[in-house]
């Protein structure tokens, strides 16, 4: 039966069998963001072979200390904590990250303040006397209007 609290809590381990690991993984990665940026590679994926090697050690402990398993239960809770990202990632697809590519770009500067970029620069709007004047190849020229002559 799949509708009882006993599956519901077999979920909820196989959910958390993958859940932590990968909190502990992405918790290493970010603390070594500030370190030498060539050992990288070796952080990753001797990270990834832990949280693996934690993940099979964490469903091994559940099994050993549970008198009867819901095999089914606990790995469809594996597999959906497993696949979120997947699953966020063509949601998010959808909607708000769309409308978040008009924001402007701002670059952090040594102080930690923003400081504008060429691209946000360019996207920010003219002033009240309307577009700014152009280099042309002899100099400043101003933006035509149909019918003028420049």
């Amino acid at each position: 039966m799949m509708g009882d609290s006993t599956s519901a809590r077999f979920a909820a381990l196989g959910g958390a069998a993958a859940i932590i690991p990968n909190a502990l993984f992405a918790l290493r990665l970010a603390l070594h963001r500030a370190k030498d940026p060539g050992s990288y590679p070796v952080v990753f994926f001797l990270g990834e072979m832990v949280k693996i090697a934690l993940t099979i050690g964490l469903l091994a402990l559940i099994v050993r200390l549970s008198g009867e398993v819901r095999w089914l239960a606990m790995l469809i809770g594996l597999i959906v904590v497993l696949k979120a990202p997947l699953a966020m990632m063509f949601i998010g697809a959808r909607g708000t990250a769309v409308e978040s590519v008009a924001v402007p770009i701002r670059a952090t500067g040594a102080t930690g303040a923003t400081e504008p970029t060429e691209l946000s620069q360019a996207m920010e709007p003219t002033g009240a006397t309307g577009p700014a004047k152009a280099e042309g190849p002899t100099g400043p020229t101003s933006p035509t209007r149909p019918g003028e002559t420049g």
